[in-house]
């Protein structure tokens, strides 16, 4: 998941780990200064730009799809197993359970209890299917069914006019609220 901030003239970012992300953000002028990336406001569209092409959200609502991803049980998979730039899995260590990352659930099968060498670990699936399910913005679905069989399970659309209307609401009651305590 992406967020974008943007305060007193500067846009912060912080992103999952993604090697594509760490290179256009300096080729943007952005700084690292944990937890995020700063950059100059007046670079606010490239950046976000950039965030929706490399991560398919840029900060904003977007939509998303909800999609079960089915690992092969005949590859080894590198320490981690990345989905359109974001990881899904990873196992730190020959001999340490693998981990799901960013919302990334097992749904069914399993992974191999070891695998790689110490300074190369690697995930491995036993025999039966493993399928690991995560929300996708919308945007890179296309670009993750290169790397993987996926089979979209919903759509999770959010919609824009209702939340808008919700949001018109809640202004109108925290306006009423501030009038009320004004006379206490």
């Amino acid at each position: 998941m992406v967020n974008v901030k943007v305060e007193n003239g500067t846009v912060k970012v912080e992103s999952p780990y993604n090697s594509e992300w760490i290179a256009r953000a300096r080729e943007l002028g952005g700084r690292w200064k944990a937890p995020c990336w700063e950059f100059d406001q007046t670079h606010e569209q490239l950046v976000r730009e950039a965030l929706m092409a490399i991560y398919g959200e840029n900060g904003t609502v977007v939509e998303k799809v909800m999609v079960d991803v089915y690992l092969d049980p005949e590859t080894s998979y590198e320490e981690k197993i990345v989905l359109a730039g974001m990881t899904i899995a990873r196992r730190r260590g020959r001999d340490w359970p693998v981990k799901m990352e960013n919302g990334a659930v097992l749904v069914s099968g399993g992974f191999d209890a070891s695998g790689g060498s110490a300074k190369y670990p690697r995930i491995g699936c036993p025999k039966d299917n493993s399928i690991i399910r995560v929300s996708l913005p919308k945007a890179v679905l296309a670009k993750a069914q290169g790397d993987f069989h996926l089979e979209v399970v919903h759509n999770t659309t959010v919609n824009r006019e209702k939340l808008e209307a919700e949001r018109a609401t809640l202004l109108k009651r925290l306006a009423e609220i501030d009038e009320l305590l004004k006379l206490v």
